[in-house]
């Protein structure tokens, strides 16, 4: 069982103080909070519940917090505890594994559900003079209190710990206030906190976008000039973070937002407006919010949608272009393809870390796109055995959304699948969300 400070249910809080002192926490039991602890996963309760009977505090954390206290239902639980990392791995043994330079996490598997187990952290004695020399913290693996923890914490309204057991939500920043006024705090100054993380910048539009939430001391219209501090980021971490922009059903809303801060250029070096004319940068804009707006209404209706098919639209202007530059010093076009294909994802992979297991289906959607453009029966049958024939084709028909002359090759696809449906050779449905 977690031990509770002794202070009152109405114990004070202060926000934005110095992270030297440490506040009293504030209590919300369940007739505040209302948390269906049902919602709660068997995975997070496993982990808790064999960390507590080893001797250890443990407590949900974070985000899914914020979303049981929102009636949300999580998409991954988080935990922390006065556990070390070793500690943790003795306890869970080949159902853990340690990840994390900067951080040490560790992941617990329980059945097919991972989740992340972290140690109460302080801030280092040495972030002062490495702020002062690197400006980006290089390791954070001092171990403190749950009221050192909650200063390293981004927002006021991740801040928030949940005892299972007592019921009781733990606040010392005042993130439970801000959940219910809708408002979005920095725990701290924002550009400092920006600068410690540049991931918080992403993570503040997503919060304040997704949740509609108003800021506090913070203007979106100026995220603009901390684009820079996205270029320090990890290429790893920021594939990890664009699964959360855009594969939670606000994706078409946080693209949208990323472009109008002249951001996007900074997850995707291809959509830099200066680098490119005007029509194909509006051309590809377009295409991609299509794509998003389709990959949305699949989200909320529980259908798959994944980051191959999106990274493959995203990227699919400037691989046109990287073509037909090359067109002008090779004939062979399976040669320029290869090249072409291989030096856009070469250069986004520095940016993000696009796993090969994605950028392979990238390749062969691409790939295929020939077969959709110029049919014939005999490619057709060969296409059925593919196993990203419905995804080439789902690109294909988005395609055809902006650009009008491969109408009529979508006909005669449709067509072709009608009467491969009917000799029962078709081996997907026509997703309705693909429909012209």
């Amino acid at each position: 069982m977690f031990k509770f400070p002794n202070k009152s249910f109405l114990g004070l809080y202060v926000k934005n103080m110095d992270v030297r002192k440490k506040p009293a926490p504030k209590f919300f039991n369940s007739s505040h909070h209302r948390i269906d602890v049902g919602k709660i996963s068997e995975g997070a309760n496993f982990v808790i519940e064999t960390l507590r009977s080893s001797g250890y505090d443990a407590l949900l954390v974070g985000g899914c917090v914020r979303d049981l206290i929102l009636q949300n239902v999580p998409n991954d639980f988080d935990v922390v505890t006065n556990a070390k990392p070793r500690d943790i791995i003795k306890i869970f043994g080949r159902k853990s594994r340690a990840i994390g330079r900067r951080f040490r996490l560790v992941h617990v598997r329980s059945n097919n559900e991972i989740t992340e187990v972290s140690t109460f952290r302080k801030t280092p004695r040495s972030n002062k003079i490495k702020k002062k020399i690197h400006k980006q913290f290089k390791g954070d693996n001092e171990f403190g209190s749950i009221a050192d923890d909650v200063f390293r914490r981004d927002f006021t309204i991740n801040a928030l710990y949940f005892d299972i057991e007592q019921k009781v939500v733990i606040d010392y920043v005042g993130g439970f206030c801000d959940l219910l006024e809708r408002k979005l705090s920095c725990i701290g100054k924002p550009s400092e906190r920006f600068e410690e993380d540049p991931m918080r910048i992403l993570r503040a539009i997503r919060f304040a976008t997704t949740l509609k939430l108003s800021m506090k001391d913070m203007n979106l219209a100026e995220f603009s000039r901390y684009g820079c501090m996205l270029d320090n980021l990890s290429s790893a971490r920021l594939f990890y973070e664009l699964e959360k922009l855009f594969l939670r059903g606000s994706a078409t809303e946080l693209f949208s937002r990323l472009v109008q801060l002249n951001l996007v250029q900074f997850l995707f070096p291809v959509l830099d407006r200066n680098k490119m004319e005007s029509l194909a940068y509006n051309h590809s804009i377009n295409t991609i919010k299509i794509a998003l707006q389709i990959t949305d209404s699949r989200v909320k209706m529980g259908q798959s949608a994944t980051l191959a098919f999106l990274c493959a639209v995203i990227l699919w202007g400037a691989l046109k272009i990287e073509i037909e530059k090359l067109r002008c010093e090779i004939t062979d076009e399976s040669v320029i393809f290869r090249i072409a294909t291989e030096n856009i994802i070469s250069n986004q992979i520095k940016t993000i870390a696009i796993p090969r297991r994605v950028s392979n289906i990238m390749r062969e959607i691409w790939r295929i796109q020939s077969a959709f453009e110029n049919p014939t029966k005999r490619n057709a049958n060969r296409l059925l055995q593919n196993d990203r024939l419905r995804a080439g084709y789902n690109f294909f028909v988005l395609r055809s959304k902006t650009e009008n002359h491969l109408i009529h090759a979508v006909d005669w696809w449709r067509n072709f699948f009608v009467l491969a449906n009917k000799m029962n050779k078709l081996p997907f449905p026509e997703s309705e969300t693909y429909r012209l």
